[in-house]
């Protein structure tokens, strides 16, 4: 059975992320994204757009230091 391109593309993004490829990560999320990190963290909150999500994904990885 093939492979359905939205399964594709998810794991592109998935290893994109993994790999702390935020560039590779960006071919993977629509333009009017948003994603909503949970909690009380500093970081809690709604990002929508590429690059707001995108800065809250590099922001995690800086405080994971590349954990």
């Amino acid at each position: 059975m093939a492979v359905h391109p939205h399964a594709r593309l998810v794991r592109k993004g998935y290893e994109a992320f993994t790999r702390g490829d935020l560039d590779g990560l960006r071919e993977s999320l629509a333009g009017d994204c948003t994603y909503h990190f949970p909690g009380t963290h500093p970081l809690a909150g709604d990002y929508k757009g590429q690059d707001a999500v995108l800065y809250v994904f590099r922001r995690i990885f800086e405080e994971r230091a590349g954990r």
